[in-house]
C-alpha cells in the first residue's frame, strides 16, 4: 500500500503540472484571440480613415469645379464687357469720321460756290475746281484709311479679350482625385491547438506518479514502511 506522502506528492506534482499546462493554453487563447480583436478594431478604424478620404477627395474635387465654373463665368464677363468698350470706340470713331467729312464735304461746297462767284471762266475756274475736289478727296482719303486702322485696332483688341479670357479659363484646372483604397482584411489567427497542452498535462500526470513512486521508494530505503496507518521502520 502506498504511503500518503508518496500519495499526496505525486498528486500534487501531477496536479500543478496539469494546471501549468491548462493555464498556459488558457493564456494563449486569451492572446490570439486579443490580437485578432485588436486587429479588426485597427481594420475598421482604417477603413473609415479610407472611406473619410475619399469623402475629402470627392468635395475636393466638387469645390474646384465650382471654382471654375464662377472663373469661366467672370472670364466672360469681363471679355463682353471688353468687347462693348472696343465696339463703344469703334463706333465713336465712325460717328466722328462721317462728321468730319460732312463738314469736309460742306466747306467744299462752299469753296465751289465761292470759285463760281467769282466770276472766272475758261481753264482757270475748271482749275480751282479741281483743286476743290482734290483737296476733299483726299480729306476722305485719310479719314477712310484712319478710320480702317481703328478697325484693324479693334479686331486685335478683341483677339486679345479672347486670348485672356481662355488664358483665364485654363488657369483654373480640374482636381485631380486621389486614389485612397481599403486597408488589406487581416488574417484571424486560428485558435491553439489543445494536442500539446493535452499531452503536456499526460506527461505531468506520469511525471507525478513517478515522483510519487519516487518518494515511496527513497521511504523504502530509508527503512520506512506505511503500516496500521503510521510509518514504521522495517
Amino acid at each position: 500500500m502506498c504511503d500518503p506522502v508518496s500519495i499526496t506528492l505525486g498528486v500534487v506534482s501531477a496536479g500543478l503540472g496539469i494546471a501549468q499546462a491548462q493555464a498556459q493554453y488558457q493564456a494563449q487563447r486569451q492572446q490570439i484571440a486579443y490580437q485578432n480583436r485588436v486587429a479588426e478594431q485597427q481594420f475598421q478604424y482604417s477603413k473609415l480613415q479610407a472611406q473619410a478620404s475619399r469623402d475629402s477627395e470627392a468635395q475636393k474635387a466638387l469645390a474646384r469645379e465650382e471654382q471654375m465654373r464662377q472663373n469661366e463665368e467672370l472670364a466672360r464677363m469681363v471679355e463682353a464687357n471688353n468687347i462693348r468698350q472696343i465696339n463703344l470706340a469703334y463706333m465713336e470713331q465712325q460717328q466722328a469720321t462721317a462728321q468730319q467729312k460732312r463738314g469736309a464735304a460742306l466747306e467744299a461746297a462752299e469753296q465751289r460756290g465761292a470759285v463760281l462767284a467769282s466770276g472766272r471762266v475758261g481753264n482757270v475756274i475748271d482749275s480751282l475746281l479741281a483743286d476743290v475736289d482734290r483737296e476733299r478727296a483726299q480729306f476722305d482719303f485719310y479719314s477712310d484709311t484712319n478710320l480702317a486702322f481703328v478697325g484693324r485696332q479693334s479686331a486685335e483688341q478683341k483677339r486679345g479679350a479672347a486670348a485672356t479670357r481662355a488664358s483665364r479659363v485654363a488657369s483654373v484646372t480640374p482636381y485631380i482625385e486621389q486614389t485612397v483604397l481599403d486597408p488589406i482584411e487581416p488574417i484571424k489567427r486560428e485558435a491553439p491547438s489543445s494536442t500539446p497542452y493535452v499531452l503536456a498535462g499526460v506527461s505531468s500526470a506520469i511525471g507525478g506518479v513517478t515522483t510519487g513512486l519516487g518518494v515511496a521508494g527513497g521511504i523504502r530505503d530509508a527503512g520506512f514502511k506505511w503500516e496500521g496507518g503510521k510509518y514504521i521502520r522495517t
